[in-house]
């Protein structure tokens, strides 16, 4: 196992959870590529984590926290590039905003469009 494999298996677990539903689980598995991270690629894994855990408030009823969350991770995804990791930066970034203005509605899938450790 190598660096690379573990962040491959943690990238790929963390958006299995995240799409389906379980958000807090997904930000923990995310923790662990995020710290040992660096510049862009920090910036984006914290910008999933923030948003899985602005979904998670949600869940738990405190949409005041689920917004101020948000707001934190919504700048971190307008500075990424478009295309990042597989994923289409702002379609997802656009479905978060989506969910976040409308109480109760669920919280949006995270498609790649290919696998970047493949």
């Amino acid at each position: 196992m190598n660096e690379r494999t573990d962040e491959a298996r943690a990238f790929h677990r963390g958006i299995a959870l995240f799409n389906a539903g379980a958000h807090f689980e997904a930000h923990e598995v995310w923790e662990d590529v995020w710290r040992p991270s660096s510049g862009t690629k920090r910036r984006f894994y914290q910008a999933l984590i923030q948003s899985a855990v602005a979904l998670e408030h949600r869940r738990r009823g405190n949409e005041r926290g689920a917004q101020r969350v948000w707001a934190r991770a919504k700048p971190k995804l307008d500075a990424l590039p478009d295309r990042f990791l597989g994923l289409r930066v702002p379609r997802f970034r656009d479905a978060m905003e989506a969910t976040m203005r409308a109480p109760g509605a669920p919280g949006p899938a995270i498609h790649l469009e290919h696998d970047p450790f493949g």
